[in-house]
């Protein structure tokens, strides 16, 4: 499924369901980190960060799987945006 949404008056269609891309976006939001404090928490570079977040580049599966671990979030809905993605 698609949705579409205005941004700054031009139309934008998204899934409905996030990417993977998304998800690791908006977790890093939730847990309340900007890139930079991010990147030092998952020991990469935020260039990679924002690469992830802006769809030019893919997390590992290693790296999803670390950031799952270390803040308690869902490898089901990180990997496959199912369920929730932090424990109640």
């Amino acid at each position: 499924p698609i949705l579409s949404t205005r941004i700054y008056g031009i139309p934008i269609r998204r899934s409905i369901m996030p990417t993977v891309n998304e998800r690791f976006r908006d977790i890093r939001k939730e847990l309340g980190f900007n890139q930079q404090q991010f990147a030092y928490e998952l020991g990469i570079s935020q260039t990679h960060i924002s690469g992830i977040e802006n769809g030019r580049d893919n997390p590992s599966k290693s790296l999803l799987k670390f950031l799952c671990a270390k803040f308690s979030v869902s490898e089901e809905w990180m990997l496959e945006g199912t369920g929730t993605p932090l424990p109640e």
